[in-house]
């Protein structure tokens, strides 16, 4: 039995309609204790805590055992905030002004966003190309 044969089977009984939640709630328990056990000093248990069963299963899967890093919120909001900007600048065509006004509780740097929305511009060509053309740019 493969690590994927496992997964299956552990998702099947959590979601197995003969079980009742109580039941299911008893063997997520019992998965958890066992994940804190084997992840001391680690943040395994508490990834499976933040994703659901599902989902952690799905990312052991796709990582299996791989070391990940994730990128810090900062940066995360600083994405998120680029992407709505972007959107906002470029499909809806609104002005810096316009924009300010439509988000006062966020901080813009217009020239700083300008930049990214630049690297965004020239990603997105690069992808289209490379998907369109097949071609790969340096």
């Amino acid at each position: 039995m493969n690590n994927e044969d496992l997964i299956n089977i552990i998702s099947e009984k959590l979601t197995d309609s003969f079980y009742s939640a109580e039941s299911e709630t008893d063997v997520d328990n019992l998965f958890k204790i066992l994940l804190y056990e084997v992840s001391v000093g680690n943040d395994v248990a508490d990834l499976y805590n933040l994703l659901g069963m599902d989902n952690f299963c799905k990312l052991v899967e796709f990582f299996n055992g791989k070391k990940i890093r994730t990128i810090r919120k900062e940066k995360l909001n600083e994405i998120m905030r680029t992407a709505i900007l972007f959107y906002e600048f470029e499909i809806n065509g609104l002005d810096w002004k316009e924009i300010k006004k439509l988000y006062p509780d966020t901080k813009i740097d217009v020239n700083a966003e300008r930049f990214r929305i630049k690297k965004l511009k020239e990603t997105l060509r690069k992808q289209v190309s490379s998907t369109v053309f097949g071609e790969k740019e340096n």
